[in-house]
């Protein structure tokens, strides 16, 4: 496939095994997805940096970069930061 070969090439590159190689790569596309969502789009809006983030999540997840437990850990946290349950409800 041609994203593993990317992420192959990237490792040969940095000297690092293809795994560092595609969570690097995946990063790099989901902030420089971001970025361009804020530009592109409102910068007001925090709902389009959780869609320019999510559309990133979601392809580096197909294209392989990323394995399965990495996009479930990140959907923890972000389940987490929306509940805040250590948040001290001081009224």
């Amino acid at each position: 496939m041609v994203f593993d070969s990317i992420a192959q090439a990237f490792a040969d590159l940095l000297g690092t095994t293809p795994e560092i190689a595609g969570f690097i790569l995946g990063f790099s596309t989901i902030m420089v997805l971001l970025i361009a969502f804020l530009i592109v789009l409102d910068k007001q809006e925090i709902t389009v940096g959780y869609l320019g983030a999510g559309v990133g999540v979601a392809f580096v997840a197909l294209v392989g970069w990323w394995p399965l437990w990495t996009i479930i850990f990140i959907a923890l946290l972000v389940a987490l930061l929306l509940v805040q349950p250590f948040a001290s409800s001081t009224d």
